[in-house]
């Protein structure tokens, strides 16, 4: 753990945290693009962490699937992530994009930065977590979070 300064002088303690939101599109033969249901999010979640515990092996996760304004996305805490490139390309591949940008917005009286990635399937966000205890609560408003170790 590392205390990081942001602006207007707060300190916060930051440990090897991630906070990840994933939205998904299904892309029919037809062409036309349609959201994921519940119950696919939750497999493609599973599928998803099966293949980060493989590439990194201490790595836990935990997630819960939301209702979107048409659809569902999913938040995903990760934990222990010990290589963070490893795990951005596993995402990439996951949603079918290649490039990630940095974006900084502002929310309740802080900057958030955060890195996202879009591409043919969906697009994540991936940012650093300062309070976990409080995004878990954020993530447990709709549904209990799922560990996966």
């Amino acid at each position: 753990m590392r205390l990081v300064k942001l602006p207007m002088g707060i300190l916060y303690s930051v440990s090897n945290k991630l906070g990840v939101l994933i939205r998904k599109v299904e892309h029919l033969p037809n062409g036309a693009i349609r959201k994921v249901s519940k119950s696919s999010m939750e497999k493609q979640m599973i599928t998803l962490f099966k293949k980060v515990k493989r590439a990194i092996p201490n790595t836990t996760i935990e997630f819960v699937v939301e209702r979107d304004h048409n659809g569902y996305h999913s938040h995903l805490i990760v934990n222990e992530c010990s290589d963070l490139d490893k795990l951005k390309s596993l995402l990439e591949r996951f949603i079918g994009g290649n490039k990630w940008t940095r974006k900084r917005e502002w929310k309740r009286e802080l900057f958030n930065d955060y890195e996202c990635c879009y591409g043919s399937y969906g697009e994540i966000e991936l940012h650093q977590l300062y309070d976990t205890k409080g995004y878990r609560g954020y993530l447990n408003k709709t549904g209990m979070t799922r560990t996966l170790v």
